[in-house]
């Protein structure tokens, strides 16, 4: 799996802009931040213009069941800053919030979404804000940046607490979203914040199932020391002088896809001889793992993965001459065998020929199922080791190859020990296969046991990296990503 690098400027910033380099433009929140630096100042780094200090902040985001309009996701965002002057004079200044920031680059889709219906507080009372633009202090000076500004009085040693409501969207992709909150801007004010506490909301109990802790998984890595805590995720700060590695990143789930999974796990529960409910909950599981170029392998996802194999079992049970939940299960098995990495799952090829099974019988019951043909083209062509199809018949090189032992391995010390290398140890005669056992017992026999990889009969002049994972003679043709990427990766198919 391959991190999408990203460019980022926060949505939700009161005040000073700072030029700062990216990932992605992604509509973000921040922190509230004094005004923008007196016309003509040069302030040296390190410099403060304000003797207000934030003493304390509390930020609370929560992820709406249902998006706003096409964006992935969707956050309700409320902030309450309580902020102090320490000087012995009054300040006044507008504060500005930044409806949105260009830096050169859009969300990945070519938009530039601004924050919605904000609303503002200061001490209680509702305050008007204004539209304004201002000039962009970063390269893309030509792009001016619009904010909402509104005037503030910081009395001497009074405290002033100002209140944020306002929604914004998420950046990602089917099946996850994230959401980020820029801290940083917050060293603006005066000395360190006091105390700052972020809480990110999910419509239903937070876990490592639905928040996504893998870095491998997109739009940069997960803000670590979060604590789940019933429906929340929490981050607290002491003492905070925020940089850039202070800035909130959160990735979950997109509730759409979590809410299919947890309707369908009550269901199953009360009507356990379903097959159509196991075949839901196979797939619903199956979706958010999957990613468009791999799958999610975190310990939390293995689990899940195992029990999306369980589903699919019970389905095909109850349901044996169901083609499409015989589809399904060979999708899953296959999406495994084909992205697994070698030491993360160890039985990518027990994966791979249970695959092939299921496709096989779903292709007995009904030769002419459209997912189950699609997949073994693609099967054929990125795999022609495992599968040969020539458009009209299939021939299942991988049921039919005959495993052999796998050599044991000679520790390196005694290579090192030997005056002259040792003679490779012997393989174990070659076992003849098990007689298959009848189509139907197939779909419903449980996850074999790992087995060491086979050896399958390969063509003379058969070239290409072998499949992930397997100490075997089995090859894949170099295109195989490739192939899967453009087609089944992108375009999930129902079962």
């Amino acid at each position: 799996m391959r991190k999408l690098s990203l460019l980022i400027r926060g949505v939700a910033i009161f005040g000073l802009a700072l030029s700062l380099l990216w990932q992605a433009a992604l509509p973000v929140q921040a922190d509230v931040a004094p005004p923008d630096w007196p016309p003509g100042a040069n302030p040296a780094p390190g410099a403060e213009i304000t003797q207000v200090r934030m003493e304390s902040e509390k930020v609370t985001l929560t992820v709406l069941p249902k998006p706003n309009g096409a964006a992935p996701g969707s956050a309700a965002v409320e902030a309450v800053f309580n902020l102090r002057n320490l000087g012995s004079a009054e300040e006044k200044m507008t504060v500005r919030f930044p409806l949105s920031f260009w830096n050169g680059s859009s969300d990945g889709f070519g938009r530039f979404p601004e924050i919605r219906s904000i609303e503002v507080k200061v001490n209680n009372r509702s305050v008007p804000t204004r539209r304004m633009e201002s000039p962009n202090p970063s390269e893309y000076e030509d792009t001016p940046l619009p904010w909402a500004a509104f005037d503030v009085t910081f009395p001497p040693g009074e405290e002033v607490v100002l209140w944020v409501r306002y929604g914004c969207d998420g950046m990602g992709e089917f099946p996850n979203v994230s959401f980020r909150y820029i801290l940083e801007t917050g060293a603006g004010w005066q000395g360190t914040i006091g105390k700052a506490e972020l809480e990110v909301r999910l419509p239903y109990p937070a876990s490592e199932e639905n928040v996504v802790f893998d870095e491998g998984v997109g739009f940069g890595g997960m803000t670590p020391g979060g604590i789940l805590s019933g429906q929340s995720i929490r981050w607290v700060f002491e003492d905070l002088e925020p940089g850039p590695q202070d800035n909130l990143n959160v990735r979950v789930t997109m509730p759409a896809a979590w809410q299919k999974v947890l309707k369908e796990r009550e269901y199953t529960q009360r009507s356990p001889r379903d097959g159509e409910g196991w075949g839901r909950l196979g797939k619903a599981l199956k979706d958010v793992l999957r990613l468009r170029r791999g799958m999610r392998t975190d310990a939390a996802a293995q689990k899940m993965y195992q029990e999306s194999v369980r589903a699919y079992e019970k389905s095909v049970e109850l349901l044996p001459e169901d083609a499409l939940w015989h589809y399904g299960f060979a999708d899953l098995l296959w999406l495994r065998a084909y992205w697994s990495d070698q030491g993360i799952f160890s039985s990518q090829y027990s994966d791979a020929r249970r695959a092939v099974l299921e496709l096989r019988r779903a292709l007995e019951i009904n030769p002419k199922l459209p997912q189950a043909l699609e997949m073994l083209q693609e099967v054929g062509l990125s795999a022609p080791d495992l599968v040969r199809w020539d458009g009209s018949s299939a021939d299942y090189l991988i049921l039919t190859a005959t495993p052999t032992a796998k050599p044991t391995e000679i520790p390196i010390e005694a290579l090192l020990a030997s005056p002259t290398p040792p003679a490779p140890p012997t393989p174990t005669q070659a076992v003849p296969p098990s007689p298959a056992p009848p189509a139907q017992e197939q779909a419903a026999q449980p996850s074999p046991t790992p087995t060491p990889p086979p050896t399958a009969t390969v063509p003379p002049n058969a070239k290409g990296p072998r499949l992930p994972g397997c100490a075997s003679a089995l090859a894949l043709p170099a295109a195989a990503v490739m192939l899967w990427a453009r087609g089944r990766k992108a375009n999930p198919i129902s079962g």
